[in-house]
């Protein structure tokens, strides 16, 4: 029987016809590890605690570039014990906007979120459902400071079925930003929306020092150009108020 040889020498021609049809299974190949890399970064990645985290959500219609890290630089240094503490924007123009509005009952079905800046209306109907807690407790504390902002409070009755005990309860489970035109520097107009501690929120406290933080932070008179405009024009025809 004649001995058979078989020629495994690795040529250039032989590396070019391999590659011709085998370069995509290489392709797929590399795509799975990449993937894989990713699926394991993701499950592994640390993730601080709940209670050393403050998400607070910004559903206005628009911001300033750079707002969500610019108000992250600004209160870090307040909250030395949290581990992160995030802004997000929902951008939400109207009552029309159903992507908006979707988006932001998913994060709320997700329970995501400390603390909400949301137009009333909306701020309203998640009330009624039970997503808000009472602040009365932070306000008589001082922990949110709301002097000089008598009409802040938005004080609302909530039936049985939307609270905790299934009693109706009246308080004040909202704070209005309607003073705070400073907020007028960051995009939008701070007239008609207001902020909210969900009831989910693991840091309700820190979330109180928030709100107390932006009045600080963002409460001013309202402007003479504004002022001005209003003598002339409706208020919803100087900025839309959502």
């Amino acid at each position: 029987m004649a001995n058979l040889r078989i020629d495994s020498k690795i040529t250039k021609k032989r590396m070019q016809n391999h590659f011709a049809y085998a370069k995509w299974q290489y392709v797929v190949v590399i795509i799975a590890m990449v993937l894989g890399l990713e699926l394991i970064f993701s499950v592994t990645a640390y993730r601080p605690p709940e209670d050393k985290v403050i998400l607070t959500y910004l559903c206005v219609p628009t911001l300033v570039m750079d707002t969500d890290y610019n108000l992250r630089e600004q209160t870090v240094p307040l909250f030395p014990e949290m581990e992160e503490i995030a802004f997000q924007h929902i951008s939400i123009g109207s009552a029309d906007d159903y992507y908006a509005q979707m988006q932001l009952s998913t994060y709320i079905g997700a329970r995501e979120g400390d603390l909400f800046l949301m137009p009333r209306d909306r701020f309203r109907e998640f009330a009624d459902q039970g997503l808000f807690i009472p602040l009365d407790d932070y306000i008589s504390s001082g922990i949110i400071d709301i002097e000089g902002m008598a009409g802040s409070r938005q004080i609302l009755t909530l039936g049985a079925e939307a609270t905790p005990l299934g009693e109706s309860v009246t308080g004040v489970y909202g704070i209005s930003a309607e003073e705070l035109y400073g907020m007028l520097d960051l995009g939008f107009d701070n007239r008609n929306f207001v902020f909210g501690i969900t009831a989910y929120s693991t840091n309700p406290e820190d979330a109180a020092r928030m709100i107390s933080w932006f009045v600080g932070e963002y409460k001013a008179p309202k402007p003479d150009w504004l002022i001005e405009a209003e003598t002339l024009t409706t208020p919803d025809e100087v900025l839309p108020s959502y």
